[in-house]
């Protein structure tokens, strides 16, 4: 699904809405990648695009989560749906496991140093 959708909606858009069925898709994939990976015991060295494309999608997420937080009053918007907050979660979570899943042989983990 392109990730427009959700700035359409943002923007006011009536005739795009972020449904549970498109964050289902999401978490559907997030359960298929994660079914070819090996369970994680440290933290992953972000390396590629996909770390990258993570890493602008935690960005707007965070931006959104701010700006939910806060009209010009300072009060919440609590007129609008959650679900693009929803949506924005769980695709940097699947492109964390698609990071990981395209990266499975050459994987860089971080490990503490000794002493």
């Amino acid at each position: 699904f392109p990730v427009t959708i959700w700035g359409a909606e943002i923007a006011g858009a009536t005739t795009v809405k972020i449904t549970q069925e498109r964050i289902d898709w999401l978490e559907s994939m997030i359960d298929y990648y994660n079914s070819h990976l090996e369970p994680l015991h440290s933290f992953v060295l972000p390396k590629g695009m996909h770390h990258f494309a993570r890493s602008v999608i935690r960005r707007a997420e965070r931006d959104l989560w701010y700006w939910y937080a806060t009209d010009a009053d300072g009060h919440a918007h609590e007129e609008l749906s959650n679900l693009p907050l929803i949506y924005l979660n769980r695709l940097s979570d699947l492109l964390f496991v698609m990071a990981r899943y395209h990266n499975a042989l050459n994987e860089a983990l971080w490990s503490p140093m000794n002493g």
